[in-house]
């Protein structure tokens, strides 16, 4: 497999990130730090899940390495890498798995945003439960499904942007 990067993956590439920023900035401009039924909307995972449903396998993976690490330099975990090993599983997983059962489209955007909350998911919960114990348990399941309902909203303006990026580089 050659690494040689053609002017259009590299255009396509830095569009996704000009994409993403644009929507973190007006996700924060509109929604700054307002909570929904205790929770706040979370657009990271929501923005990796539509980008690995459109890209293959390779470029998806690396989406998810880079995406994770950045995320891990400037949100708090429970542990360290766990964006950069929740988005790298999710990346892989929805760019083989997921892309074989649904064609490309809205609802394989929103499976892959349901996958990627899961692992982040499954991944807070193993380094949560041992401190908060099996009464933890219920609170925590509840939290997660406010907060993977809430951020999968955010596909409303998230998945028409990435689509044109991804429509203008094919």
């Amino acid at each position: 497999v050659s690494m040689y990067l053609s002017q259009t993956a590299i255009l396509k590439w830095t569009f996704y990130a000009l994409a993403a920023a644009a929507l973190f900035f007006l996700r924060r401009l509109f929604l700054g730090s307002m909570t929904f039924f205790g929770v706040l909307p979370f657009l990271p995972p929501v923005v990796l899940a539509v980008i690995a449903s459109f890209e293959l396998p390779q470029p998806s993976v690396i989406a998810g390495i880079v995406f994770g690490a950045l995320c891990d330099l400037v949100l708090p975990a429970p542990f360290p890498c766990l964006y950069t090993v929740a988005f790298t599983i999710a990346a892989l997983l929805i760019s083989t798995l997921v892309s074989n059962l649904l064609q490309q489209g809205f609802p394989r955007a929103l499976l892959s945003c349901v996958l990627t909350f899961l692992i982040v998911d499954l991944l807070q919960a193993a380094a949560l439960l041992p401190r908060g114990g099996s009464d933890a348990i219920v609170p925590m399941l509840s939290l997660f499904a406010r907060e993977t309902l809430l951020s999968c909203l955010l596909l409303a303006p998230v998945y028409p942007a990435l689509r044109a990026v991804r429509r203008a580089f094919p």
